[in-house]
């Protein structure tokens, strides 16, 4: 039978948060996630206009519902609440469907970067509380658990050495232990039984870490397996993230300006540049070894999602080696018919007479195997649109043999980008191709050759 889990969260439509990430990764698990949303917003409250609509009313017509239904519950994940009262609503949920056969996770939203959310307030503290001290896991940022241990979070952000840090969060974790566990914990004259617990900090120092050692825990196992477990899983994750530079600094023996992109591992900076892109590949050219099984990119609301994935079909045959990009490029181009679609419907190809018309040159020809077309007419037509290319796909959406000729140009806008800065052809008429431009600032061609 298909496991279920409860997502007590709410739904946002901008910001990849929320229900909308929680139903995707628990459905990929192979579990059946079972959203009760807390609240309707039209972005995550991270953004700088949002409606909320708040369903605290909503909430035990769900649990009735499910009731009357005679639903179990594997896993209860709370997220988001709008109110304190919707925190008393969560508790009626757990008396109706929690046994000892389920697990509850908690994450006590609340805050971030020291800031609280607008929701907050020192009664929805209280009861947050309450119910982390029911939770089989709870997932706390530093924020939110210096809200629940009334700790200064100023002056821990300020801890520099990485074991004092940890240490220091240990103790303050272990505060949310209850007194005694053989007492009650009341909430509104609600009497909860207090299940014995052990509070065991894992260090996770990113997102990723933190997922990868909720994922590895196993409710089976006692305690001490677990921490063996996640501990030793998340010395497999390597975390790097790409931002901007808010202010002129040198930091790890790197000069970096107001602006900057910088690319940021878990030990510091690894890559400083003027190009998104290019400044990921050089710190992910850092992070990755030979022993590096999987890549996640994950972007935010800054990144579009075809600007994310524009490139990796181009950075995935950068990868490969000499000889396996001409094989793959020799397979594709051995398929032309030369019926020359590509170059017919394609707004850049814009002279009078094409060359390859020409009967002067041995270039006249229909495609054959070892022909000086086969091989070169394609990557002379990319070179001859490089800078005016507008990354239509025109010409590989025409091509009836199906070859991915787009993949020649977006390889030349790739290039430009990251030598001459983001240039997007034909998005207006006043600003000039950057090989049109020159400046003494350019890099040489050679540059190109080096890198491969």
């Amino acid at each position: 039978m298909t496991k279920k889990i409860a997502v007590i969260n709410d739904l946002s439509g901008f910001g990849r948060c929320s229900l909308t990430a929680a139903i995707s990764v628990i459905s990929a698990m192979g579990i059946q996630a079972c959203p009760l949303p807390t609240a309707i917003l039209t972005a995550q409250t991270g953004y700088p206009h949002y409606y909320l609509d708040d369903y605290t009313d909503k909430m035990d017509i769900y649990r009735q519902e499910w009731q009357k239904m005679g639903q179990h519950f594997d896993g209860i994940y709370t997220g988001f609440v709008a109110s304190e009262a919707q925190i008393d609503q969560i508790f009626h949920f757990i008396d109706t469907f929690y046994t000892s056969d389920t697990f509850l996770l908690v994450d006590p939203v609340m805050g971030d970067d020291g800031i609280k959310y607008d929701m907050f307030t020192p009664k929805l503290l209280e009861k947050m509380n309450a119910l982390v001290g029911e939770a089989d896991i709870i997932t706390p940022n530093l924020t939110e658990l210096c809200l629940l241990t009334d700790a200064d979070y100023d002056a821990i952000i300020d801890i520099a050495d990485t074991r004092i840090l940890i240490d220091v969060i240990g103790e303050l974790a272990s505060t949310l232990l209850p007194p005694d566990s053989d007492n009650s914990n009341t909430l509104d004259s609600r009497q909860t039984s207090k299940k014995e617990k052990e509070i065991i900090v894992i260090p996770t120092k990113t997102v990723p870490q933190g997922i990868t050692a909720i994922i590895n825990f196993m409710p089976d196992a006692d305690a001490k397996t677990n921490e063996e477990a996640m501990l030793e899983e998340i010395k497999n994750v390597k975390t790097g993230q790409v931002t901007y530079a808010v202010r002129d600094t040198h930091i790890d023996d790197k000069e970096i300006h107001e602006g900057d992109i910088m690319g940021i591992g878990d030990a510091g900076i690894l890559s400083v540049g003027q190009s998104v892109e290019q400044t990921t590949k050089e710190m992910l050219s850092q992070l990755v070894d030979d022993d590096t099984e999987l890549i996640s990119l994950y972007y935010g609301q800054d990144v579009l999602e075809e600007d994310a994935e524009r490139f990796a079909e181009v950075e995935k045959i950068e990868a490969m080696s000499p000889e396996e990009k001409f094989a793959f490029f020799q397979g594709e181009l051995s398929k032309c018919i030369r019926c020359n679609a590509c170059r017919n419907v394609c707004p850049a190809c814009s002279c009078r007479k094409c060359v390859f018309d020409s009967t002067k040159f041995d270039s006249a020809q229909k495609a054959n195997v070892d022909s000086f077309e086969e091989t070169r007419f394609h990557i002379i037509r990319a070179f001859h649109v490089a800078g005016r290319c507008t990354d239509c796909g025109e010409c590989s959406r025409v091509c009836p043999q199906g070859i991915p000729l787009h993949l020649f140009n977006r390889k030349f806008i790739k290039d430009i980008d990251e030598l001459y800065g983001e240039y997007q052809a034909g998005e207006d008429t006043e600003s000039r191709a950057p090989l049109t431009n020159f400046t003494f600032e350019d890099a040489e061609p050679s540059i190109v050759t080096e890198r491969g």
